[in-house]
């Protein structure tokens, strides 16, 4: 029905907006702009069904959000496609996904918790991060998350515990998986 359509528009949608990502990334603008306006369509549409409003919400608040710190040419000719860049409005639309996404929660929370960082609101972005850390504890990457935002607000001793921690719960483990981010932490221990 219209709502398994909506959410395939979601999808569909944010695979267009990595694609348009890595078009501009090697320097192909104009493939990036005929991706990027593949991606508006889908997510556009999606944001207008009430079951998939949120989560297209958070890919095109990422989008507000983030692309403003894209040249000014490529926001120039997206912002004629999508939502033009707006720092604010990205931010609303990911922290509405933080409280209410289906499918994207914990995508809208990590956004959101690295443009809070960005934007120097530190208790937001700590109670975002340690949320997804309490959310899936062990996580690799939501530790890496939860120290940078610790060291990026200061609080150094705290980060070292969570990177401490974490590296001796990684050299234990037997998943490859979170094995394979056993260098990251320790050079977040190094850098902390």
């Amino acid at each position: 029905g219209a709502g398994s359509r909506a959410w395939r528009d979601v999808y569909i949608g944010a695979v267009f907006l990595m694609r348009a990502q890595q078009a501009g990334m090697r320097g192909d603008y104009l493939e990036g702009l005929h991706v990027l306006k593949r991606a508006a369509a889908r997510l556009e549409r999606a944001a207008r069904v009430p079951e998939t409003a949120v989560d297209a919400g958070v890919l095109l608040g990422a989008y507000q959000y983030f692309g403003d710190y894209t040249p000014w040419y490529m926001r120039h000719f997206a912002g004629l496609l999508m939502a033009p860049t707006d720092r604010a409005a990205g931010l609303r639309r990911m922290d509405d996904g933080a409280a209410g996404a289906v499918m994207l929660r914990p995508e809208a929370q990590m956004l959101a918790c690295v443009a809070h960082t960005w934007e120097r609101n530190d208790e937001r972005a700590e109670e975002l991060a340690a949320g997804l850390t309490n959310q899936f504890p062990g996580n690799p990457q939501w530790e890496l998350l939860l120290q940078y935002v610790l060291l990026h607000i200061g609080k150094y001793d705290a980060a070292l515990a969570s990177a401490s921690g974490a590296v001796a719960r990684l050299e234990m483990t037997a998943r490859p998986l979170a094995r394979a981010v056993l260098p990251d932490q320790h050079y977040y221990c190094g850098v902390i």
